[in-house]
């Protein structure tokens, strides 16, 4: 599985993580929930969770070109925020590109909100908004 996450990753990701990082998340404490297609990897959502603190942090998130505007982002995220809710993860937060209208829409349509604005967090010019959901 990570081979294809890398591959996955690389593909769509400005800064894709290398091979190793992907075959290591089994051994660190993150939630990775994968939506399969026809016995395909058509997308994936990865948390780094903190349960002691009762939160968690979206470190990617995917869906295929293919099957985007579907509404598949929005059932992989909730069976993600479900899972982290049942493990103790109240508080959820994520960074998104500030020009990244349909993920924010994304976003605001699942309960987040802003809660601030980072200058240039992915590369001059490229502001995020880090978005928060619970208490």
């Amino acid at each position: 599985m990570a081979f294809v996450l890398s591959d996955l990753d690389a593909h769509y990701f400005p800064t894709p993580w290398t091979l190793d990082n992907w075959k290591s998340i089994s051994e660190q404490d993150r939630l990775l929930v994968v939506m399969m297609n026809m016995e395909q990897v058509a997308g994936f959502c990865l948390f780094d969770k903190s349960v002691p603190d009762s939160f968690a942090h979206l470190l990617k998130i995917l869906i295929i070109p293919e099957l985007r505007n579907q509404g598949h982002s929005r059932v992989l995220l909730e069976n993600a925020i479900g899972q982290l809710r049942q493990e103790g993860c109240s508080r959820l937060f994520l960074e998104v590109e500030e020009n990244n209208h349909a993920a924010q829409k994304l976003y605001y349509g699942l309960g987040f909100s802003i809660v601030h604005r980072k200058k240039d967090f992915y590369g001059e010019n490229r502001n995020a908004l880090i978005m928060t959901l619970g208490h």
